[in-house]
């Protein structure tokens, strides 16, 4: 199931939010013609889940993403090896 909110984010804009947790002061990010056959956007939404499971997001994406730095943080100080 894809899980989203249908609210479409920009590469750019989720580097941003990344670098704002990461409080990365300057960072380039290099742009480069898309690959052939690369959609031009992806939305995801999670009214599947609702349907079947009746489950809906709670936090937003800033906090999703400042977990997921959490989490690839641990891993890395605990030498952690998970299946991903």
């Amino acid at each position: 199931m894809n899980l989203g909110t249908k609210k479409h984010l920009s590469v750019k804009e989720i580097a941003k939010i990344i670098f704002n947790i990461m409080k990365h002061k300057k960072t380039n990010i290099v742009f480069t013609k898309k690959l052939r056959g690369e959609p031009d956007k992806l939305i995801a939404s999670s009214n599947l889940a609702y349907k079947i499971l009746n489950w809906k997001p709670k936090i937003k994406i800033e906090e999703s993403i400042k977990n997921m730095i959490l989490w690839e943080k641990f891993k890395l100080k605990n030498n952690a090896k998970f299946i991903n």
